[in-house]
């Protein structure tokens, strides 16, 4: 069988392999069309190989015309399976990076929408994170409460309980769900459900 044709045929072979795929993983009909003129070019070419040996009856072609055109054409194939797969790339990032805006945009608006107050710390004990509920409550901005740690808030009393159970959590890996008396800022006492 002729080299040529053979690798034209497997080359068309893959170009209708890359535009199903793109045309299932993204339903991105731009790229599958991308995929499908290379394959009607690849086709085209295999037929001309084909008619030529069919005409001449020469199946191993010179180094003439033809292997140049044929040699033209793989290049350009390949050059557009890589824009192709480049396409791809930078679709599914574009894709992903929707996917976690969206979760964002939902995690913070359940978040700051919640009439609970709401806070995350790092294993010292520093606050990495607390929704608008919280701030209001301890009378302070967002920016003035990161880093702090409950010392900044709480009684001492308040402060070695709340360390403990802290800890507890950390140890255990079990989730601590109680009803505890907090002092606020301003001396007031609350009952909250706490959980960590």
């Amino acid at each position: 069988m002729n080299l040529m044709l053979l690798v034209s045929v497997i080359v068309s072979f893959s170009a209708l392999i890359w535009s199903l795929h793109l045309l299932w993983r993204l339903r991105d009909w731009r790229m599958a069309f991308l995929g499908l003129l290379m394959l009607i070019m690849m086709v085209r070419q295999s037929i001309e190989l084909v008619s030529g040996v069919m005409a001449t009856g020469v199946w191993m072609p010179t180094l003439g015309g033809d292997f140049a055109d044929f040699s033209e054409t793989v290049i350009s194939t390949m050059a557009l399976l890589a824009v192709l797969y480049l396409g791809l790339m930078i679709t599914e990032h574009k894709l992903t990076e929707d996917a976690l805006r969206s979760s964002q945009e939902l995690y913070h608006s359940l978040v700051e929408n919640l009439p609970q107050f709401i806070f995350r710390k790092d294993l010292e004990g520093r606050l990495t994170f607390a929704n608008t509920t919280f701030c209001q409550l301890m009378g302070k901005s967002y920016e003035e409460i990161l880093g702090e740690q409950n010392v900044d808030h709480h009684t001492p009393e308040q402060e070695d309980k709340y360390r403990a159970d802290d800890q507890q959590v950390i140890d255990t890996g079990e989730i601590l769900d109680t009803v505890e008396e907090n002092t606020l800022p301003n001396g007031d006492t609350i009952r909250v459900r706490v959980v960590k």
